[in-house]
């Protein structure tokens, strides 16, 4: 009789931040002990015994579910009994072959500027928005906090796979294929703004077998043995958009602000200087968040903001459709009849949105200009006498956005009427992303081909070479 396995490990590359929640908050003056005039929950995620970021092994399986092939779902991860097999039988179930242990933290990242970034935790803190669906614009107030890990981080995954090397060739490498394709998969939240990309980097895995030989009439025999596959990534078609922003960009990074704040604090003396100004008039700066230090940091969750709220104007607009319900849930499989076309792009409690950006790519050619404005009176709107603010934010930005449409669930054509509109839309006018676009920052203009951005780059890479050379 003989019993074998086979053993193999994974190295996951994150290609955005990653968010897989514990279900837990905790205060943000905890995790990032600071003195600050607020102290908001933070959603915060999973980690290891020894406090480090963890991919449970139940989220990276349900994400690969999706991603295998339909033939091979019942091989790796298993079939739940009362279907109906190939021969007329009814199934009973069984269970999968594929195990995989979870997701150990193997590279760090230390070079991250983005926002209440800790080197020692691994994990910056985001600031999001809640976005109102009937408009597609931002709730006033309706902030929430959540911890992701950095792009750049490794996580190492142990894998078995009980079965033959025939069988793994057949069920388990086209999904190694598909995990090293050029967008990698999504795991975690917001998938599908370009968050939780996650991608195998290996290109070849050895798969090292372990037969245990039971013989009744000597003692039982292990032998072990290797045996390299080649990973083929795949193709994954995709479209791209590119946007070009001459100006400044401005998406504040907050612990920024919060730090030039009591900086600014700490250098003013109301003692030597009685007729000073207020604290908060001085020493402010509003700095852009970056994810490097020469590198912006404008997420999916910001752009999707804006082409939403476009999107809810059009179909009204244009298309003769009635404002999207706030609160319209999906109770039922019938309600997917009663979507919007702004809804089947989306998204909506209950439906995933059918656009999905996978990659989103920022630069700038500029990114440490500075800019100093008044600051105005809320009430009166006029200027307050010597309170200056400086913004600290990148020029002359490029955007290069990937995305797809899923069109493996029900499409319509109104929702293609309106993808069509939106892209003649940002043709026309563009789009405006940040903070301080009432003032000019953020004005993005769509570049028709790929033409114009790979002569900018090629640019940059001469000037970089230039000045490489001349040090």
């Amino acid at each position: 009789m003989r019993l074998e396995r086979h053993d193999f490990t994974l190295t996951l590359e994150l290609l955005s931040p990653l968010h897989i929640g514990n279900g837990d908050t905790e205060r943000l003056g905890i995790l990032r002990p600071a003195g600050r005039k607020s102290d908001p929950d933070v959603r915060t995620i999973v980690r290891d015994c020894n406090g480090m970021p963890w991919i449970p092994p139940t989220s990276l399986k349900g994400a690969l579910r999706d991603l295998a092939l339909k033939a091979s779902r019942g091989p790796l991860f298993g079939r739940e009994p009362g279907g109906t097999l190939d021969d007329g039988e009814i199934d009973t179930g069984a269970a999968g072959r594929l195990i995989l242990w979870g997701g150990m933290l193997k590279g760090k990242v230390s070079d991250c500027a983005l926002p209440y970034w800790s080197a020692d935790r691994q994990s910056f803190i985001l600031t999001r928005v809640r976005i109102d669906r009937a408009t597609g614009a931002a709730m006033e107030g309706q902030l929430f906090l959540s911890e992701y890990v950095p792009a750049g981080a490794n996580f190492e995954v142990q894998g078995c796979w009980q079965g033959s090397a025939v069988e793994f060739r057949q069920h388990v490498l086209p999904l190694l294929n598909r995990m090293a394709g050029d967008y990698g998969f999504g795991l975690g939240a917001n998938g599908g703004a370009g968050f939780g990309r996650v991608r195998l980097m290996e290109r070849a895995i050895v798969l090292k077998r372990k037969t245990l030989i039971l013989d009744p009439q000597r003692k039982p025999t292990l032998v072990s043995s290797d045996r390299k596959f080649d990973i083929a990534p795949t193709l994954e078609p995709a479209a791209r958009l590119f946007l070009h922003c001459p100006g400044p960009v401005l998406i504040v990074d907050p612990a920024a602000g919060e730090n030039a704040e009591r900086q600014g604090a700490s250098e003013l003396d109301t003692d030597d200087e009685p007729n000073a100004p207020e604290v908060a008039d001085r020493g402010n700066s509003l700095r852009a968040m970056m994810q490097k230090a020469a590198m912006p940091a404008i997420f999916g969750t910001s752009l999707l903001g804006v082409l939403r709220s476009r999107a809810s104007w059009l179909q009204q607009v244009h298309m003769g459709k009635d404002p999207d319900r706030p609160d319209h849930l999906l109770e039922s499989a019938d309600k997917k009849d009663e979507l919007s076309p702004c809804e089947r792009l989306f998204g909506v409690a209950g439906w995933a949105g059918q656009l999905q950006l996978v990659k989103v790519e920022c630069s700038a050619k500029y990114f440490d200009n500075s800019y100093t404005g008044i600051a105005l009176d809320d009430f009166t709107q006029g200027n307050i006498p010597g309170a200056l603010f400086t913004m600290i934010a990148p020029a002359d930005v490029w955007l290069e956005v990937h995305f797809v449409l899923d069109c493996a669930r029900r499409e319509t054509p109104d929702m293609y009427q309106l993808w069509k509109l939106l892209l003649d839309e940002i043709d026309e006018e563009g789009i405006e992303l940040g903070h301080a676009t009432g003032t000019g920052f953020g004005w993005f203009e769509r570049v028709q081909d790929a033409a114009s951005r790979e002569a900018e780059k090629a640019q940059e890479k001469g000037e970089a070479d230039a000045t490489k050379a001349m040090a």
